[in-house]
């Protein structure tokens, strides 16, 4: 309920100080008085907002009307009466909060929950599309690529190929500087003797770090040749993070060797300020593709087996002046034409529908193919 004042409701206290502000001093009390008056009619009959809003309306109203008179707080008279007068309206309002501790509440958690909800909404957009991927150069010229089935556009999960079908692309994609494949693992990796730590490992195969456009912070970082079956599996990039959860600062890095998952790996670089291909990454280790076998364990030959799909997840960087839909007809082709190579994968490979993500915005499983 509201506490009335000498036969007024006393209202507010925000529209007394409104008045002070905006209404001439020699009408002051009478049109306070009004709008107070009218105020709690208003609440009544249509709620706290639809009054404020009136009322904040009337208030700026009646001060045009008067010619903008007095629109400015009155100067300082008698030692400070307004002073005095502000510190008295102050005081009210914290009287009025005692009075009405429930309303206030309310509006201090319907504020909160307004501003709380704003910010965790754009903190989610920035972080997810608008925040550029870091340690990535000219992410506008990359792009995410994965296949969907063609004839069923409504499903997002993403279809594999196998790693004959990357090589089949990697060499006759003729509008792509560079293709490369990306999956996930984990391993503990170690130094010597000491406690292993559990690594999130991403294994890349083609020109992973150069479609990127990522540089190292010490040593090198991973190239195609590094990812070819025939060269040593047992090479390694870290990221700035790991490491230094695993050296102490100013401590050679480049050249040592790491337990991984039990098996002695070179480390050859450190990767600067890149945490992985999509947002929300927190990558520790980089190695070539068929580290599968060398360090993971996994059978080899089934790496390379015609029927084994192993890559489901790519990115690529276009050629100036070629587009999205240019380099997915190019994709079509390419495994068409593979197809025709292997009849019995033709039916497969024809029904994979390519879907690019140019400038590597979010990730191929947040978005239905433009």
């Amino acid at each position: 309920m509201s506490a009335w004042n000498g036969g007024r409701p006393a209202g507010p206290v925000w529209i007394r100080l409104a008045a002070r502000l905006l209404v001439p001093a020699d009408r002051r009390e009478f049109v306070t008085g009004d709008l107070l008056e009218l105020h709690h009619r208003r609440v009544r009959g249509g709620g706290p907002l639809r009054a404020t809003l009136r009322t904040i309306r009337d208030l700026i109203g009646s001060a045009v009307a008067r010619g903008g008179r007095n629109l400015s707080p009155p100067p300082l008279r008698g030692g400070g009466s307004f002073i005095d007068d502000l510190r008295q309206d102050v005081r009210a309002a914290f009287r009025s909060v005692v009075r009405e501790p429930g309303f206030t509440l309310v509006t201090v958690v319907t504020l909160a929950l307004g501003v709380g909800s704003a910010t965790a909404v754009f903190g989610i957009e920035n972080r997810l599309v608008l925040r550029p991927l870091p340690g990535v150069v000219d992410p506008a010229g990359a792009a995410y690529l994965n296949f969907r089935v063609r004839d069923d556009p409504d499903r997002t999960d993403g279809q594999g190929i196998t790693t004959v079908d990357v090589d089949a692309l990697r060499e006759g994609l003729d509008g792509a500087v560079g293709l490369a494949s990306y999956g996930n693992t984990s391993w503990p990796v170690a130094r010597g003797s000491e406690r292993p730590l559990s690594a999130d490992v991403r294994t890349v195969y083609g020109d992973f770090f150069e479609v990127l456009g990522a540089r190292p912070a010490e040593g090198r970082l991973l190239r195609a040749a590094d990812t070819d079956f025939s060269a040593d599996a047992r090479v390694a990039v870290l990221s700035e993070s790991f490491r230094d959860r695993l050296f102490a600062p100013g401590e050679e890095v480049v050249g040592t060797t790491l337990l991984m998952n039990g098996q002695p790996v070179r480390v050859v670089g450190v990767v600067r300020a890149f945490r992985g291909t999509e947002r929300g990454d927190d990558i520790d280790v980089w190695a070539p593709f068929h580290a599968l076998a060398a360090v993971g364990g996994f059978d080899e030959a089934r790496l390379l087996d015609r029927n084994s799909v192993m890559h489901d997840d790519f990115v690529l960087r276009l050629r100036a002046g070629v587009t999205a839909e240019e380099a997915e007809a190019r994709i079509d082709a390419v495994l068409a034409g593979v197809g025709a190579e292997h009849p019995e994968q033709l039916d497969y490979l024809t029904g994979l529908s390519p879907a690019l993500f140019p400038a590597l915005t979010t990730p191929p499983m947040w978005r239905a193919p433009t």
